[in-house]
C-alpha cells in the first residue's frame, strides 16, 4: 500500500507522495488514531501496527534498505533480532 501511495499517485490525493517516507515504513498506529475513519481503521488491520509488533518478540527483526536514486537511500532496523 505504501508503495502505491508514494509512486502511483492516486486520484484525489496529489499531496500523498511527500507524506510517505522513502523507506515505505508505515506511520505509528497511535499517530493515526484520530485521522482514520472506522472503515479505514478496519481496512488497515494489522498492517499499520506491523512494525511496532516486530519489537514485541526478541526473536523478530527486520532490516530495510532502499535506494531510489537521486541520493535517496538508507536503511533502518526494527526489532531486537539482527540479520546475520
Amino acid at each position: 500500500m505504501m508503495f502505491f501511495g508514494r509512486y502511483l499517485t492516486p486520484d484525489g490525493a496529489p499531496d500523498l507522495r511527500p507524506r510517505i517516507d522513502s523507506s515505505l515504513r508505515p506511520p505509528l498506529q497511535k499517530d493515526l488514531t484520530d485521522a482514520l475513519s472506522l472503515e479505514q481503521d478496519l481496512y488497515s488491520g494489522d498492517f499499520l501496527g506491523s512494525f511496532e509488533n516486530i519489537s514485541s518478540d526478541e526473536s523478530c527483526g527486520v532490516q530495510l534498505r532502499w535506494n531510489v536514486g537521486a541520493g535517496d537511500s538508507g536503511s533502518t532496523h526494527s526489532g531486537t533480532a539482527h540479520n546475520p
